[in-house]
């Protein structure tokens, strides 16, 4: 038979809620009810989140949870959820920043707020939560203990799946990826899932209410898994479909998914060849056969009608001297290798002030620089927190970064005398 509870928020000192059903037997009714109020009394005197499920049965209520948790809907009748109305707008009102952060994907959105609904709202709520710390609070005059760090348990393939479809998404105003702000000291080139939703249950950050420590375990993996718990294998949205709610798919520049193939490119045609070659270079050598060809032949026809030697000769002395003429301005050339003459034209401004200064002043110093090598020394693995493995060379070694820094100071206090080009008032 089914006992209605009244008042049982007033004893465990938790705002109140529609009604609270306690199962028993007609043979131990007394007995049990009794057992199981205390038991009851006492996990929710763990948690600001309640460890029992109940039924909406305010409409009021029910289309609160279908507008912030949607994807905890499972149909008329069959809907039941471990928070009340305050706490989902509560909820509703921490989600409203990320939201407007991903607001140009919805189903990012949707599996942002998920996690989050299922560790607040769901009916499932302690087989994923572990509560780590409670504090003692005093509301309305009364004392209670309250939820401020707990450890969600999550499988991988739900957190990379909710991290991918988020990714991609740019911030309008900046056109950076909303996966940047998200992240902390990571940026959006490190984030991985478990970077991420760190961020998310980090109170460090100015925004997370307590202290969240997600643990992402792989299936079947039961590595350090309390008694109970059983990590949350949701399905995230994939970023180009629909939500639940009827929410567009992510568009292309947001979602790589969501882009449509690009049609192979069309096979190229085959080489054109000749006897094994490329064709192109068999029909260029023959052709340069023939025109050298023909050219021996028309010489011997032209030597072969001038009849004497002299002739020939005279005709050879003549193209020399034409050649010799039109060669005598080779020794007046002169090129220009200064790239202010290339690049900067004698009558610009910035020409006659860099003059004006050479003249009148000195020449301007150019920085220079000093590029150190050392071959063969070995190098070595750093595994950096930021930007994982690094391979340095073995120039960054300690006996080599002494050796730089001697040589800094030396130069540091280098001194030399000039003599001033014009007189100081």
């Amino acid at each position: 038979m089914s006992v209605v509870v009244t008042q049982l928020w007033e004893e465990a000192s938790f705002l109140p809620l529609s009604h609270v059903s306690i199962t028993a037997t007609p043979g131990t009714l007394q007995e049990n009810t009794t057992k199981s109020l205390k038991r009851f009394v006492s996990h929710l005197s763990k948690a600001r989140d309640c460890y029992f499920c109940y039924f909406f049965m305010r409409m009021t209520e029910k289309l609160c949870l279908l507008q912030v948790c949607p994807m905890l809907d499972q149909g008329e009748g069959k809907t039941y959820a471990c928070c009340n109305k305050q706490q989902l707008t509560s909820l509703e009102r921490s989600l409203t920043l990320s939201k407007a952060v991903l607001v140009r994907c919805p189903s990012c959105a949707e599996n942002f707020a998920h996690l989050h609904c299922v560790t607040t709202c769901s009916p499932n709520q302690t087989q994923v939560v572990n509560v780590t710390m409670v504090t003692n609070v005093t509301y309305l005059n009364r004392s209670r203990d309250a939820v401020v760090a707990y450890q969600a348990y999550i499988s991988s393939s739900f957190a990379e799946g909710a991290f991918q479809s988020c990714k991609n998404v740019r911030i309008p105003a900046t056109g950076g990826f909303a996966i940047a702000t998200m992240c902390g000291r990571y940026g959006s080139k490190l984030c991985t899932a478990q970077r991420w939703y760190d961020f998310q249950g980090d109170t460090s950050n100015g925004l997370a209410p307590l202290d969240i420590d997600f643990r992402l375990l792989k299936e079947n993996d039961t590595t350090g898994l309390p008694e109970g718990i059983v990590p949350y294998n949701g399905r995230a949205l994939g970023c180009n479909e629909m939500t639940t709610t009827g929410g567009e798919a992510c568009s292309c520049q947001d979602c790589l998914d969501s882009c449509p193939p690009m049609p192979p490119p069309p096979p190229l045609p085959e080489p054109f060849r000749l006897l094994g070659a490329d064709g192109f270079f068999v029909i260029s050598m023959i052709l340069l056969c023939f025109l050298i060809c023909a050219f021996v032949l028309y010489l011997f026809k032209k030597i072969s009608q001038m009849n004497t030697f002299p002739s020939l000769l005279k005709v050879l002395l003549v193209a020399a001297i034409i050649v010799v003429v039109f060669s005598v301005g080779l020794k007046s050339i002169k090129l220009t290798t200064d790239p202010v003459e290339l690049w900067s034209s004698p009558n610009s401004r910035a020409r006659q002030e860099k003059d004006f200064h050479d003249k009148h002043f000195t020449p301007f110093f150019r920085t220079n620089q000093l590029i150190l090598t050392a071959p063969g020394r070995k190098g070595h693995i750093y595994d950096s927190l930021l930007f994982g493995k690094q391979n340095f060379s073995g120039l960054v070694s300690k006996d080599l970064i002494i050796e730089l820094l001697n040589l800094q100071r030396k130069i540091q206090v280098m001194s030399w005398w000039h003599k001033p080009t014009i007189d100081v008032v």
